[in-house]
């Protein structure tokens, strides 16, 4: 058999043109019922044809062949295999029959891939047996190959699946967060974030502004290759989910204030709200995710790359452009950054102060000091009664109140930093300070050096 690396295989797949063509499909899928009535005959015919068309391209990969006429006889239930390549081939078609009643119902789960195999050795020559039993212990190999595939597969079709218009902005959405351009968490539902987003890029270009995300990405970005990757989970990541106490005392004695969840982890990685972390990767027990998972997210550079690339200077540090310029706009709730001829270099939804009264004045600040992975001195609203309010330290991580990266203004007390609720950005309701999901305080972290103007508009 041939030898395939499947994860590097399918990741090279998930393009917008393949994403969209599968959305497109879907388009025709409330019209099956009436093609069902008034043209069953085609369809018959068709999807025999795609019974041995998948049936020779599937073992034409791994290396099984016999002519094509014996491809036909075999779909025969009573057709007798002459040798093992066609024993194989009677186990795949038993098993694509399978898919084919059951497609509707399956889910990419174990019990599926079990299932499946079970078909599969069931037809295979002698020692199949071993196999079907390494398969239903979940320690074969190919089982947990397969069970990785089928699951990404599944993950990547969803997001096909997705109404036509949502699965191109969803696509619209991650190329200009890749350009810099966010609309904060990425859902694949257009609002006025996504469009204050597409305006921002299109008026940084000079270009006109398209009408639809649509036609945005039908203009803009439908050569833009692919934009999702393959996840693994690591033993680290799960290492990594901190239980979060409710009393300061007990946040104050955390060693890090890391996530509740693999899937706020991943969500976070791929700038995805939760739900669409959950649309993306349909099936997964996210009560019970273990080392090995695969999941499917935007490919985006980590917040950890973000946040290296000081001292600039140094050896093997990542390469980002300087802002000279960042404007906080108190009406539209965002913030910019601009190189030094005035070329926008980002575009990040931001947080400002419930409390009109806590709003710092228009003008222009400084940036005073830049600090990735800041702890967090928390001090309660109300002190005991005739004591005084203790203060506690909460430690560093993604889920301190002040996020992953803190820029510091020259406005005492004021600052721009992370914040660990990416969903509740673009609103007001921060104490002061101005808020942005922690993936937009990393970059904007790693664009800014102290000394960098800060202006603060209406």
């Amino acid at each position: 058999m041939h030898i395939f690396d499947y994860d590097r295989t399918f990741e090279s797949l998930l393009s917008p043109e393949i994403i969209a063509l599968i959305a497109e499909i879907h388009e025709y899928k409330g019209r099956q019922d009436y093609l069902l009535n008034a043209k069953d005959e085609v369809l018959d015919a068709l999807v025999e044809v795609s019974r041995e068309k998948s049936v020779m391209s599937s073992n034409r990969i791994d290396g099984v062949s016999t002519p094509e006429y014996r491809i036909r006889d075999l779909f025969d239930e009573d057709a007798e295999p002459r040798n093992e390549n066609e024993q194989a081939i009677c186990a795949y078609r038993k098993c694509f029959t399978h898919v084919l009643a059951n497609y509707g119902t399956m889910q990419p789960t174990p019990d599926s891939i079990r299932a499946l195999h079970g078909k599969l050795f069931a037809r295979l020559p002698s020692g199949a047996g071993a196999c079907a039993k390494q398969a239903a212990s979940g320690s074969h190999r190919r089982f947990r190959r397969d069970y990785d595939i089928m699951h990404g597969m599944l993950s990547a079709l969803l997001i096909c699946s997705l109404a036509f218009a949502e699965s191109k902005a969803l696509a619209v959405q991650i190329c200009l967060d890749r350009a810099g351009c966010s609309c904060n968490t990425i859902d694949g539902q257009w609002g006025a974030k996504s469009q204050r987003a597409l305006e921002a890029y299109c008026s940084a270009r000079r270009i006109k502004t398209p009408p639809s995300p649509e036609a945005a990405y039908d203009a803009l970005f439908a050569g833009s290759g692919n934009i999702f990757r393959i996840a693994t989970v690591t033993p680290a990541d799960i290492a990594a989910i901190t239980p979060m106490p409710s009393s300061p005392a007990e946040k104050a004695r955390l060693p890090r204030m890391g996530y509740g969840s693999v899937l706020e982890m991943f969500a976070e990685r791929g700038h995805l709200s939760r739900r669409a972390m959950e649309r993306m990767n349909p099936g997964v027990d996210w009560a019970r995710v273990s080392p090995g998972l695969k999941l499917v997210i935007p490919a985006f550079p980590s917040m950890e790359e973000e946040l290296s690339v000081w001292p600039k200077d140094r050896a093997n540090a990542p390469k980002r452009p300087e802002a000279a310029l960042v404007k906080v706009s108190l009406s539209r709730f965002e913030i910019t950054a601009y190189d030094a001829h005035g070329r926008l270099l980002a575009l990040f939804p931001c947080s400002i102060a419930q409390n009109k009264a806590k709003l710092p004045r228009h003008g222009e600040l400084r940036i005073t000091d830049v600090i990735a992975n800041p702890n967090y001195t928390y001090t309660p609203d109300h002190a005991p009664r005739g004591g005084k309010a203790k203060r506690y330290v909460f430690p560093e991580g993604p889920r301190c109140p002040v996020g992953v990266a803190w820029l510091g203004l020259s406005l005492p007390g004021y600052g721009i930093h992370g914040t660990p609720r990416p969903e509740s950005i673009g609103s007001a309701e921060s104490h002061g300070c101005f808020r942005l999901s922690n993936w937009n305080a990393a970059r904007l972290y790693a664009l800014c050096r102290p000394g960098v103007k800060v202006v603060v508009e209406k």
